[in-house]
């Protein structure tokens, strides 16, 4: 082949390359050939391997080699379903050899890989190692007996491992081309194979990363994101390998947060963490982990929600919050103020005269430095732009003190710098052409070595040191604005390997990936029509991957900051957690992956349901269940056991449960006769969504000689929900006892009779009650004492319980107390179809001896919306009864029953039942702010289908405003939590009165807003007028008000286990009138702007604004003088200036006012507008207070006369009006000029700007509770 000979490239689909082992070919049918005599070999390998191979990756050594195959008879190897295998060449460390397939008629070529046989016998001695090798090779297929020779190459890359170690090109020989077609009809081909091996010392080159253990790979774990805590992650990592910094933390006191005493797991895990304390145990969790860890209890201290960890907060001011949280909690300690000797250094800011001897200058702290990058080279010159000198002369000269106007420098100088910096890169500005925040994608390179003594102020006590740096970290941003993802480069110790730390992957990368590929790419000069999907989206990934904040550390401090910690350097109560928790999970895995081999049966009894209040037989997982209202008795008894268990090993615990030490584990001492009587039915969810018994379990304890399992009581008691052995079993039963059958018990009442036990049994019906369960009606006493004495009298004999249950039903019986106004279970009976009701009805008469003239009536429980009255006249048949079926009775009412006047009889109580909804109430606390739209709260309780939303967050009024309510459980799955319960109304301090700081209520739907106030104020046990209390509930911007004419109705069929969280506050008016008043809300400004006062009035519809100051004269001493100079202005919800209210207008609502003295501003309100100055007035301009940032604006605005003085003066008149230390500047809205001191303000003032002031903290925009 010519030097000069077209190679045509043919563009690889992605699709063309796979691994022949994925099952493209049956492995059966491979015939190797041996290579034949050469006839033809292109002139130069070893420039044909540079020129077809890609491009090696940077920073890897290499070792590469080539083998031709010339194939004599193309047509004998194009035999679908062979494989041929061709010559083996070995390059560095890999045995390789081409391999070719056939199918429908397109040749298939591949690449085998393996280990050398040095290489393989090593491996065999270490039996741990598995071989993994990436490779670039190149197949390429030319014709040696053809003029002009022409070439086909397909190149690709791989990683050869031990379990996929093939790779290639599928349908690499076709008849796409003429060249291809002249192949197949020469029958014979020539294939050179070129092949580049890597010496991949990162071990990740190409790799599979479902595969990929950080851990063993590099010593290190990473950190799983949350949703979008990538950014955090990174922060965290850089934070971790600072570990000067990490020993600090370490000795942060922490011990007494956590107690290490609560049994209950979950109870345990929710206990609230600091900062401070979460920080420590994700170091020791990165320092002691296998795998990646998770940042959930770091972002939970932060008072983060799950949406909070799915938005991007910034970084720096992350970063400071941080170190603000941690400062505070090191205050008082011997570590206090040592994270100023790691992260901060000084700069001086200053104003030096040309010509004369004169300098005004301020030395502030820094944590970060930030450094532009756009238009700028490398690192050296933003430092240099940083420092860069300002000249003031012309019109802009600088108004020295005793010097007059003079030329002055004006600029910045470093006096130290920390042994840790920080670099914040300013990748992020403002376009105004767009309207918005826009990335910089800029190249900017940054050295692994940066000497700052350039930068340094000469005369500074330090200078002659050694201010070289070392790069340690790299966090990374790849994407834009709107979105993307965050990384960091970090260099743990003081040896030369970086590591990716990349969310829960850690890798090792080259100096290369560090460094040239997050300079930036700057702009995109390709034409990007002509590269593919997979080309482009490279191109932009390349294009926006960029370095946005780099950490140096001091040459001379790297021993210091990267020390080698102790093994033993983190706290022993952080350990201690930590590995306890290990433990736990440990087991909990263990018994999740074990779930399989386990039934979950829940078990209902005769005693839960005598204990059961409420729809169906017992509690279950239905949009009525109402959690807290239950007896503990009434929850169904949870077992778990094997699936390959007999079913008499099932008998004996549910015996042990009834009958024996109540813990179903073991025997017990239990007499086989008790678990004769037993007789199993299963449970199912009717189409209407009840649950009712089906049928019996046809079984007889001790009588089967069959090995029936508990896996075959399962398949029989719900055959559609049971997949397979592999998955677990979950189902219910109602365990009977035979003996608490009606008729049992009827028979045994007629036979106690007869006997010595008649007159117990009649002072039980007549008399003082016995002292049997004291929380049971007294027709559950006389059941349990009927089978207490019985209990005595077992049946000796085998006795088959499954027999005589042909034609007959069985059939729950409850009974309404309208003495106590609950319903609860009474017994069971089984009757047959045929007979008629009202021999049921006949026999609970004698049962409980009520000696009634007429019949007891009956209904039937449907489901909670209907109750059906039964004919007492008819069948069990003709009423339609089944199996599992509920019938429900009023207790007779006697000349000695005491009616409690809430539920007249069963059907009043159902409807209660059904229509109820959770209500929790807080008082309004003093604080709080209120607004006075109700509007929002349909749409702050229900969602598109109505359903209530609101949930416990809203609760969280205060910090300790419904502590009680943490103990109150909702059913997420009816697997967990149904034995919790809440004393409702029953909130005690520890004097025995009532808590009136919370309080739990189930009130009807139906209920009025008065009958909600009356029923709140008769169980707050207080005086207050139900028409004067108010019903508020909490949103994102403050409280808000219900009006009194609101409706719960639209609620009653919601989910009962969704609560309602309200807040009241008794008034001292009633609340209609109130609602026909104006709410105002007043800031006093007297005592200075930043002490502001902060009141809320209510004033009637047409009152002025001088009614609302005599209103706030009660509340605050106004001297008549002071009145006369009083100053009004209206403020948004956003801290910003509004306009001046004048004293004689009509208030408005909702209206936010500042009020304060001001005489020079009110003379200067009197004689100009505000940004007026004409006829030499004083301009006013308005004055906003921030922290940190523009957009994070907080305390009252307000206006500020600006006279001729330096800035230095103006900021002494503002001290004395804020009443704080603060720093001033003037801003367009998007940026912000701060003043030095000296300039006059006069001077500077141009445009339309405002004044802002930057003075103590007011919160931020991340909240981190601490």
């Amino acid at each position: 082949m010519p030097d000069d000979a077209v190679l045509p490239q043919i563009e690889l689909d992605p699709a063309d390359t796979m691994s022949l082992s994925s099952g493209e070919m049956p492995l059966e049918s491979v015939a190797v050939v041996e290579p034949s005599r050469f006839t033809y070999r292109p002139a130069n390998y070893s420039q044909n391997a540079e020129r077809l191979l890609p491009a090696p990756p940077p920073c890897f050594e290499y070792v590469q080699g080539w083998e031709t195959w010339s194939i004599d008879d193309l047509k004998s190897i194009s035999v679908e379903g062979l494989k041929t295998s061709g010559p083996e060449f070995v390059v560095g460390p890999l045995r390789l050899s081409p391999l070719i397939t056939c199918k429908n008629g397109v040749i298939n070529c591949y690449l085998k890989g393996a280990p050398t046989l040095a290489l393989a016998l090593a491996e065999e001695d270490n039996e741990k190692s598995q071989w993994s090798y990436p490779v670039q090779f190149t197949f390429d297929l030319w014709l040696d007996d053809i003029e002009n020779a022409q070439h086909k190459s397909n190149s690709t890359r791989y990683r050869f491992t031990e379990k996929v170690s093939d790779w290639g090109f599928t349908r690499f020989i076709d008849t796409r081309s003429s060249f291809e077609v002249k192949v197949f009809e020469s029958n014979r081909a020539n294939i050179t194979i070129y092949a580049r091996v890597i010496d991949d010392y990162t071990e990740n080159l190409w790799i599979d990363w479902r595969d990929y253990d950080s851990k063993k790979v590099t010593g290190y774990v990473g950190i799983e994101n949350q949703g979008a805590t990538c950014y955090l992650n990174s922060l965290l990592q850089s934070y971790y390998f600072t570990k000067n910094f990490r020993d600090k933390v370490y000795q942060i006191p922490t011990e007494d947060e956590v107690d290490m005493s609560i049994a209950d797991y979950p109870t345990y895990l929710s206990q609230q963490k600091s900062v401070s304390l979460s920080l420590q145990r994700i170091f020791y969790k990165l320092q002691t982990a296998d795998k990646a860890i998770d940042s959930l209890e770091l972002t939970n201290s932060f008072g983060w929600t799950t949406a909070d960890a799915f938005q991007q907060h910034d970084v720096q001011e992350l970063n400071r919050i941080l170190m603000d949280r941690l400062e505070a909690k090191m205050k008082g300690t011997e570590i206090e103020g040592c994270l100023n000797d790691i992260f901060v250094g000084q700069m001086k800011s200053f104003i030096r005269c040309v010509n004369v001897d004169y300098e005004s200058s301020r030395t502030e702290d820094f944590w970060d430095i930030q450094l532009n990058v756009k238009g700028i080279k490398n690192i050296e010159e933003s430092f240099q732009n940083y420092i860069e000198l300002e000249m003031l002369d012309g019109d802009n000269k600088y108004d020295a003190q005793g010097f007059g106007f003079q030329d002055a420098e004006k600029g910045v100088i470093f006096e130290s710098f920390p042994p840790v910096l920080h670099i914040q890169l300013k990748r992020y500005e403002y376009d105004f052409n767009y309207d918005q925040m826009v990335k910089i994608n800029d190249k900017f390179e940054f050295s692994d070595l940066i000497d700052l003594k350039p930068y340094l102020d000469k005369s500074s006590m330090a200078y002659n040191e050694n201010w070289e740096y070392k790069l340690h970290g790299v966090l990374v941003h790849q994407g834009d604005v709107s979105m993307g993802h965050y990384y960091a480069m970090i260099k743990p110790s003081e040896e030369n390997q970086w590591f990716r730390f990349e969310d829960d992957i850690v890798s090792k990368v080259t100096t290369y990936n560090v460094f040239q590929e997050n300079f930036g790419y700057g702009n995109i000069n390709v034409d990007t029509r002509n590269l593919s999907k997979d080309e482009q989206q490279n191109l932009f990934w390349k294009h926006s991957t960029s370095a946005y904040m780099l950490v140096y550390i001091r040459t001379s401090k790297i021993s210091q900051v990267l020390k080698k910690n102790d093994d033993d350097a983190f706290p022993n109560h952080v350990k201690e957690q930590v590995e306890y928790e290990r433990q736990i999970e440990a087991k909990l895995k263990k018994e999740k992956e074990e779930m399989h081999l386990y039934a979950q049966i829940k078990i209902f009894t005769n005693k839960s349901f005598n204990f059961y209040e409420g729809f169906d037989f017992g509690p279950f997982p239905t949009e009525y269940y109402a959690p807290g209202t239950y007896n503990e008795k009434s929850m169904p008894v949870k077992l778990k056991i094997l699936k390959s268990d007999h079913l008499d090993s099932f008998y004996r615990k549910i015996g042990n449960l009834l009958f024996g030490n109540g813990e179903g584990e073991g025997d017990g001492d239990i007499d086989e006769n008790q678990l004769k009587r037993l007789r199993l039915w299963n449970v199912k969810e009717r189409d209407n969504g009840c649950f009712r018994v089906h049928k019996f379990v046809p079984y007889n304890y001790g009588h089967s000689d069959k090995e029936i399992t508990v896996e075959d009581l399962g398949k029989f008691c719900d055959r559609r929900r049971y997949q397979g052995y592999s998955k677990q079993m979950t189902f219910h039963i109602f365990a009977e006892d035979t003996t608490m059958e009606l008729n049992y018990l009827l028979n045994s009442r007629r036979k106690l009779l007869s006997e010595t036990q008649l007159k117990q049994l009649v002072e039980l019906e007549n008399g003082p009650e016995l002292d049997l369960e004291p929380e049971l009606d007294k027709e559950n006493k006389t059941i349990n004492f009927i089978n207490s004495i019985e209990n005595k009298q077992l049946m000796e004999k085998n006795v088959d319980v499954t027999e005589g249950l042909e034609n007959k039903v069985i059939i729950f019986i409850k009974a309404f107390d309208s003495q106590t106004g609950k319903i609860n279970g009474l017994t069971h009976c089984l009757i047959d179809y045929a007979a008629p009701l009202s021999e049921l009805s006949r026999k609970l008469d004698q049962l409980f001896n009520y000696n009634l003239e007429n019949s007891i009536q009956l209904y039937e429980e449907m489901y909670p919306t209907k109750i059906s009255k039964l004919d007492l006249s008819q069948s069990v048949y003709s009423n339609e009864l089944l199996n599992g079926d509920i019938i429900c009775f009023n207790k007779p009412i006697t000349a000695n029953s005491k009616f409690n006047g809430e539920f007249k009889n069963l059907i009043e109580k159902y409807d209660f039942l059904s229509s109820q909804i959770h209500m929790t109430f807080v008082p309004k606390p003093l604080e709080a702010n209120l607004h006075t739209n109700a509007d929002e709260f349909d749409e702050r309780t229900t969602g598109n289908d109505g359903r209530i939303q609101v949930g416990n967050e809203n609760k969280n009024i205060n910090d300790t405003s419904d502590k009680d309510n943490n103990n109150e459980n909702e059913n997420e799955n009816e697997n967990e939590n149904e034995n919790e319960n809440e004393n409702e109304n029953e909130n005690e301090n520890e004097n025995g009165d009532r808590d009136e700081q919370q309080l739990s209520m189930w009130i009807s739907s139906k209920a009025t807003y008065l009958d909600i106030c009356t029923k709140l104020c008769r169980a707050l046990q207080s005086n207050h007028d139900p028409s004067h209390m108010r019903l508020l509930y909490n949103t994102e911007s403050g409280l808000k008000a219900l009006p009194s004419s609101f409706e719960f109705t639209r609620y009653g069929n919601q989910n009962k286990q969704i609560i309602i969280p309200l807040i009241y506050e008794n008034l001292d008016i009633p609340l209609k009138q109130l609602e026909e008043m104006k709410l105002v809300t007043i800031y006093w400004t007297g005592k200075g702007i930043s002490k502001e006062e902060k009141y809320e009035i209510t004033m009637p519809r047409l009152s002025t604004v001088a009614d609302m100051i005599d209103k706030l004269a009660h509340m605050v001493p106004i001297s008549k003088e002071e009145r006369d100079q009083l100053v009004i202005w209206t403020v948004t919800p956003y801290s910003r200036f509004e306009r001046v209210v004048e004293i004689n207008e009509l208030i408005e609502e909702p209206m936010m006012v500042a009020i304060g003295p001001y005489p020079d501003l009110k003379a200067a309100l009197a004689s100009v507008a505000i940004d007026d100055a004409d006829n030499g007035a004083a301009p006013i301009i308005e004055c906003v207070q921030i922290y940190q940032s523009l957009e994070n604006t907080h305390g009252v605005p307000f206006l500020f006369v600006i006279k001729d003085e330096s800035a230095e003066e103006m900021l002494a008149r503002l001290v004395s009006i804020i009443g704080d230390r603060v720093r001033v500047g003037l801003s367009n809205g998007t940026r912000v000029d701060w003043f030095q001191g000296t300039e006059r303000v006069l001077n500077v003032i141009r445009g339309n700007v405002y004044l802002v002031v930057e003075g103590r903290r007011s919160g931020g925009s991340i909240v981190i509770r601490g």
